[in-house]
């Protein structure tokens, strides 16, 4: 069953629905849950991350146990990258347009351009990864025990990171350069 459903998923992830299906459930779920449940990072009581990630993480437990996916992503790696940086183009440019499209559609577009943005990184991380790091070679055993920990330390520091930041009240333009970096 979960290889057939695997296949099935594939199948319904061809052509430009690879970006549009994805992307369109993840925008909804921000669309209809962030407000109503805001995202607190917490072990429990996170609807709204907890359903998001659990999805992708079902998503990709599937795509895992079918045919593998990986040249596919390969394929479209470096279209994925532009649409993730457009999408994040979008989400920085939504607070300039909110004259011209009231802040209901600002509050839109910047949750389809989050929701773009997550999915074709994915792809793009998947694509580039499949591309470059898909051989063995002498570090891939230690660093295949270093990815947790590793993980750890990265998100904690990303957490501590962003609650030292929030005071400034960046803007995700001026924030986001600074987490990336420092993590």
């Amino acid at each position: 069953l979960p290889a057939r459903a695997a296949v099935a998923l594939q199948r319904a992830l061809s052509g430009l629905r690879l970006w549009t299906l994805p992307v369109a459930v993840l925008a909804v779920l921000r669309i209809a849950l962030v407000d109503r449940f805001p995202p607190t990072h917490a072990l429990v009581n996170d609807v709204y991350l907890h359903v998001s990630y659990f999805g992708l993480f079902v998503v990709g437990a599937a795509l895992a146990r079918g045919p593998a996916p990986w040249p596919r992503f390969d394929a479209v790696r470096w279209i994925s990258l532009a649409l993730a940086l457009a999408a994040w183009l979008l989400m920085i440019a939504a607070p300039a347009l909110r004259e011209a499209i009231g802040a209901g559609g600002v509050r839109l577009l910047a949750r389809t351009g989050f929701a773009a943005m997550q999915w074709c990184a994915v792809l793009a991380a998947l694509g580039f990864a499949h591309r470059h790091w898909n051989h063995d070679f002498a570090w891939r055993r230690t660093l295949t025990e270093a990815v947790f920990p590793v993980y750890v330390v990265h998100q904690s520091l990303l957490i501590g990171l962003a609650v030292a930041l929030a005071p400034l009240a960046l803007r995700p333009s001026g924030e986001g350069p600074w987490l990336v970096l420092a993590t």
